[in-house]
C-alpha cells in the first residue's frame, strides 16, 4: 500500500504537484514508482533533512575508515568508492559518480578528484571530499520550479559546490 502523506506537511518544502496523486507534494517521495512500491526503493535515493544526510555521510567516512562503531564494514564502503571499479572513461563508481572535467562536473572544479558523490532528481546532492574530510549536502526541490529548473540547477550544483569548498578551505 502507498505511504500516506504526513499529517502536517506545513514544515515541508513543497515538491510540486503530482498528477496521479491530485495534489501538492510536501512531506513525501517525489518518484511516482517508489511511491507505489511502499515510499523505499534503492532507485529514488535519499529522503531526509539535511542533518541526516550529513550523518550518513560521515558514517559512510568513518566506515572507509575502518572505525568499528560504523554501519556498514569498511571493505564494502572503499569498494563502492574505488576508482578501480569504474568503466574506463566513466565517472561512475560503484552506485556513485566522481568529478569529471572543470567546468562540466556537476561536482564543481574544486573538489578533490577522488571524491565521490551522488546527485537527485529533485535537485539534490551530496559530495564526499575524502581528502579533506568535507561533505557537501544540497537538499533542494526544483522540480517545484517546473520544466526550466533543470538547466538551472545544472548551473547552480557546481557553483554551491565551489562556494562550500572554498569557504571552508578558507576556514581551516
Amino acid at each position: 500500500m502507498p505511504p500516506r502523506p504526513p499529517a502536517d506537511p506545513a514544515p515541508f518544502a513543497p515538491t510540486g504537484p503530482c498528477p496521479f496523486r491530485e495534489r501538492e507534494l510536501r512531506g513525501e517521495v517525489h518518484d511516482l514508482n517508489t511511491w507505489v512500491l511502499g515510499g523505499a526503493a534503492g532507485h529514488a535515493g535519499l529522503f531526509a533533512t539535511i542533518d541526516e544526510v550529513a550523518a550518513w555521510a560521515a558514517s559512510l567516512e568513518a566506515a572507509a575508515a575502518g572505525r568499528a562503531d560504523a554501519p556498514l564494514p569498511g571493505a564494502v564502503v572503499r569498494a563502492f568508492w574505488d576508482a578501480g571499479n569504474a568503466l574506463p572513461g566513466d565517472t561512475w563508481r560503484l552506485g556513485w559518480d566522481s568529478p569529471s572535467r572543470p567546468g562540466y562536473s556537476s561536482a564543481g572544479s574544486l573538489l578533490s578528484p577522488d571524491s565521490v558523490g551522488h546527485l537527485g532528481f529533485t535537485g539534490t546532492s551530496v559530495w564526499i571530499d575524502r581528502e579533506r574530510d568535507l561533505v557537501v549536502t544540497l537538499l533542494t526541490n526544483r522540480v517545484a520550479l517546473g520544466a526550466g529548473s533543470q538547466e538551472a540547477i545544472k548551473r547552480f550544483r557546481p557553483a554551491f559546490h565551489d562556494a562550500v569548498v572554498g569557504l571552508a578551505t578558507a576556514a581551516r
